[in-house]
């Protein structure tokens, strides 16, 4: 992957870390460029999407009066539902984009936390930084799915809800065991009961190398949920459908819970989340373009 001109090159990093010799602890290099080039790219992602919505909001006149694509979807509200996050607005939850030195993080902050806040729980990485998550106290509501290696942790995906169903405020979370606990480390969407909701999966972004256990090389992880027992496929622009990584009905009872790992195609547009679209055997189409967002 190129190098993103707004980052140090190697050499000025490296220079940066030898003027400042009092570092107890010298820090991951490798692990701060991947980091800074993460957040660079997530931020133009989140530039991106605010111009497509005010492309999309001049644009629904026109589309109103020119007749009305059942493919595309109301780009009305994304959901009512507390339990569902709002791409503006991503859930507290979210772990950090990469790895931080070992002095960093938000328990380092001088200000204690807000009222009724929740301290995140700090993790170290082996070979050093750290990812932060909450501990997972809702009601888990079926079974969890394993996602593979998370910077050496079991990671899994799972549905949680203050009560004991779906209705009750469920989210599919994605989180890792640690300490004999589920640590999540952020809520990624609610159970889509209405699929015309404009926001019905979460992720599709290209990840670094290392991050998606499935793959070798950079690749990108996409999870989603459809109404009742379905056989959910997905594929690019050109190619033939193939089956979701994963489809599971025991993971929220009513619905099918889908995953997607898999390598990131060089060609794509690292800036912009994969050019994929979902299908199911009940007849629905999602362009993870249009129907994903990322926290």
């Amino acid at each position: 992957m190129k190098q993103q001109a707004d980052l140090p090159d190697d050499d000025a990093m490296a220079r940066l870390v030898a003027a400042d010799p009092t570092a107890p602890v010298p820090p991951d290099l490798t692990a701060l460029r991947a980091g800074g080039r993460r957040l660079v790219r997530r931020r133009r992602l989140a530039v991106g999407a605010a111009a497509a919505a005010v492309v999309l909001a001049v644009g629904v006149p026109l589309a109103v009066v020119g007749g009305q694509d059942e493919a595309a979807p109301d780009p009305g509200p994304a959901v009512t539902s507390d339990a569902r996050p709002d791409p503006s607005d991503p859930p507290s939850t979210a772990p950090t984009s990469a790895p931080t030195s070992p002095g960093g993080g938000a328990t380092d902050n001088v200000d204690p936390p807000p009222p009724g806040s929740v301290e995140p729980v700090r993790v170290p990485i082996p070979g050093g930084g750290r990812f932060s998550g909450e501990w997972e106290e809702g009601v888990i509501l079926g079974e969890m799915v394993e996602l593979g290696d998370y910077y050496g942790y079991e990671q899994v995906l799972y549905a949680a809800a203050p009560g004991p169903a779906a209705d009750d405020g469920a989210c599919i979370s994605i989180g890792v065991r640690y300490q004999g606990r589920i640590l999540r480390l952020l809520c990624a969407i609610g159970p889509a009961a209405d699929t015309s909701e404009r926001f019905v999966m979460w992720g599709g972004m290209r990840e670094e190398p290392g991050v998606v256990d499935a793959v070798e090389g950079s690749g990108y992880l996409l999870v989603g949920s459809v109404p009742g027992d379905a056989e959910v496929s997905i594929a690019a622009e050109g190619q033939a459908p193939r089956p979701v990584t994963t489809a599971r009905t025991d993971v929220v009872p009513g619905y099918t819970v889908f995953i997607d790992q898999a390598p990131w195609v060089e060609s794509w547009d690292e800036l912009q989340l994969a050019p994929l679209t979902v299908t199911t055997d009940t007849d629905l189409r999602l362009d993870v373009r249009r129907r994903s967002y990322v926290s």
